[in-house]
């Protein structure tokens, strides 16, 4: 009996022994593989660099520049002496990076790496050097291709930048500071960035990954190794990386790198429409469900737009196939389609869903013109009509032929915006004094009566079709 006691305490005194060192145990398994984990990923990062990096080049270059120094620089601007100053041709030189994408030789940049350059050397990881000669650069979209002549050169893939996801690990491989090779890693931070004002024609991929300057025309890389942009700008107040950089989307880049090597330029399609984003308010006013799509604010004449049945007022939803969400996806989307090609557009018009079929036309062909409205000059034969909508808190008066030559609209029918009071309903919008209201929703307006009449209903908002000098544009405006 007195056995089988000793045995069971023997037992339960292991039992316990293994409750109190348990938890350490776990915590050791725990810690352990949450380290294997990161050194998992840490091992990912080291994959990628050693496949990418290779193909990724430092850029030279050298350019001239005009100056006028010395002694004369005082005397510049002297209206005798200024066209006496001799210019002075200096030698100014540049860096920035690259990514051979082609076992050719081809490799994509920044346009505003080689612009104006004189003298191109490429230098590889290997320390190899090579003298590019550049194929071409647009200035539009920023991209550059230059070309090298060389055996057994690196080459890294292209992947696709529509399958980018918001949060995904990327790396960016350049040149910082002259520091070669050098590698950073973060997230893909937004996509389809525009408004940024840095190119012409933007949907930058934003990134977290640290660029600095002379990381210009390097590529952003995910985890499989492929090239996903050309790293092209910051933003910065500092001159050095705050946490937002832009890359080129790889698709854009591929399309103008294809256009440069077969044509010696990109050759762009236009439409001929002048269009604003699909606002929530926008879309009650017109009857749409769901803010996407680009509303037509005008159709240029003489153009694809005009001859394909596209008209003001409506909102296009779909371009060859690519759901609309916003105008710079739009202009991006015609100016990759290939001139000449007849698309699909749909559009949403009178509370109907309609296909049109457009031939598109090289930009070149584009005609219109813009202009910039002036302050008006009253007539002075008679004193005009105003009328005062209080609940809006506009005044307007009647458009007449000598206003409309003032403002620079080429009509003689609808009433102008004379005075927006602050702290209302109108001033809230992006209505302005001299705006010439031509429609309100949807109904013609011709004089200061029909204006009244329609602004008298009561609705919770009102959609202005207004003509600012040559612009002409929707505008929302809400009661309250």
């Amino acid at each position: 009996m007195r056995q089988k006691i000793f045995i069971m305490t023997c037992v339960v005194a292991i039992m316990a022994v293994g409750v109190l060192y348990a938890p350490s145990v776990q915590a050791d398994d725990s810690q352990d593989a949450a380290i294997a984990r990161l050194h998992q990923q840490s091992q990912a990062f080291v994959r990628v660099a050693k496949k990418a990096t290779p193909a990724v080049v430092h850029i030279s270059v050298v350019r001239k520049v005009s100056s006028k120094g010395g002694a004369f620089e005082f005397f510049r601007n002297h209206p005798q002496l200024k066209n006496r100053v001799p210019k002075k041709q200096q030698k100014q030189q540049g860096a920035g990076s690259g990514v051979i994408v082609d076992p050719r030789g081809y490799i994509l940049s920044n346009h505003h790496v080689v612009d104006k350059a004189e003298e191109v050397i490429v230098t590889l990881d290997d320390k190899r050097k090579f003298k590019g000669k550049v194929i071409g650069s647009d200035s539009k979209t920023d991209v550059a291709v230059i070309k090298i002549e060389g055996r057994n050169l690196p080459v890294a893939p292209l992947g696709n930048s529509a399958n980018l996801a918001v949060g995904q690990w990327v790396l960016a491989i350049g040149n910082p500071f002259g520091l070669s090779q050098t590698v950073t890693a973060g997230i893909v931070s937004a996509k389809g960035r525009s408004g940024v004002g840095i190119t012409e024609y933007e949907d930058f991929v934003q990134t977290d990954a640290a660029i600095n300057p002379g990381n210009s025309g390097g590529p952003l890389i995910n985890l499989h190794g492929e090239v996903i942009g050309i790293n092209t700008a910051i933003l910065s107040r500092s001159g050095g990386y705050q946490g937002i950089g832009f890359a080129i989307p790889v698709n854009m880049a591929r399309t103008v790198m294809k256009q440069i090597m077969q044509n010696g330029e990109v050759r762009r399609s236009w439409l001929g429409v002048q269009i604003e984003e699909v606002t929530p308010d926008i879309a009650q006013a017109f009857g749409l469900k769901g803010s996407y799509g680009c509303l037509v604010q005008q159709v240029f004449p003489n153009s694809p737009a005009k001859r394909g049945g596209l008209r003001s007022g409506d909102i296009i939803l779909y371009f060859d196939g690519n759901k609309i969400i916003r105008p710079a996806q739009l202009r991006h989307t015609v100016s990759t389609t290939p001139v000449g090609k007849r698309v699909s557009v749909r559009i949403f018009r009178k509370q109907k869903n309609i296909s049109l079929n457009i031939l598109l036309e090289d930009i070149k062909k584009a005609t219109w013109q813009q202009g910039v409205a002036v302050q008006p000059k009253q007539p002075e034969k008679s004193m005009p009509e105003l009328a005062k909508i209080d609940h809006l808190g506009i005044e307007i008066q009647q458009l007449t032929a000598d206003l409309a030559k003032a403002l620079g609209v080429k009509t003689n029918k609808g009433v102008v915006i004379t005075n927006i009071e602050d702290q209302t309903s109108a001033s809230r919008s992006s209505l302005r004094p001299n705006d010439v209201i031509t429609e309100i929703n949807r109904v013609k307006i011709t004089n200061i009566e029909d204006a009244k009449r329609v602004l008298s209903q009561d609705k919770e908002l009102f959609l202005f079709r207004v003509i600012t000098g040559f612009s002409r544009r929707y505008v929302v405006v809400k009661k309250h």
